[in-house]
This record gives C-alpha cells, structure tokens and sequence, in this order.
C-alpha cells in the first residue's frame, strides 16, 4: 500500500486527490488475493461448502450498499459500496477458512508445514 502512495505522491501528481482512495483500493485487492488462497484450500480439502458464508453475506452487503450509497453519494458512493463488498467477502472467506480449519485436520496440517493437505501420516 505504500507503493501506490509513493508513486502518486512522486510521479503521478494528478491523481493526489485521489491517493487515500488508491491505497484503500489497492490494501482490499492484496486481502482479497489472500482469501482467494485460502478459499482454493478450502476446495482441495472439500470443505466448500464454508464458501456459502462469504458469497450470500458478499451478496446481501452488495445490494444494500448499492441501493444505499449509490442513489444518494453518486460514483464515490459506488467505489465505497464495492470496497465494502469486497471487504465482506475476503473477511467472511477467513471466518470460513478459520471454521473449516477447526473440523478439518488437514488444513491444519498444510498450514503448518508439516505434510501437504490430506497427509496425515505425520
């Protein structure tokens, strides 16, 4: 996140207005990376079906914040409803992650290095 601020502030002076809204962009996009790992984790160890957590929660905040925001605060209203939803999603994908974790020894196993999913023979 400092990468894109840095690059405004030195070579991009046009977008300065714009910085604190390009580093917040940026910050939801790396933790939406994150929860795409571990959503994918969840889907090699067949525990999918945590991934209904993240998708109806991500739909409800989507529509309520569209139909709040963008009606009444136009474009910015709109850029902070899609952060909001994705915030949801990539948060609920780490509760799911975290969910699944506790039922399911071989994500626990994978997360600490000792053995690949599945393997418990360790």
């Amino acid at each position: 996140a400092v990468l894109p601020a840095l690059a405004v502030a030195v070579v991009f002076h046009k977008y300065q207005a714009w910085c604190w809204t390009i580093v917040a962009v940026v910050i939801v996009r790396s933790v939406c990376a994150g929860a795409g790992f571990l959503s994918s984790v969840l889907y090699a160890v067949g525990r999918q079906r945590w991934l209904l957590l993240p998708c109806l929660g991500g739909a409800v905040v989507a529509v309520v914040t569209n139909a709040w925001l963008t009606p009444t605060r136009g474009l910015r209203g709109a850029l902070v409803a899609h952060l909001a939803t994705q915030a949801v999603v990539a948060g609920l994908t780490l509760v799911a992650y975290a969910r699944a974790q506790a039922e399911t020894p071989a994500i626990a196993i994978w997360r600490r290095g000792r053995g690949e999913p599945g393997d418990t023979a360790r």
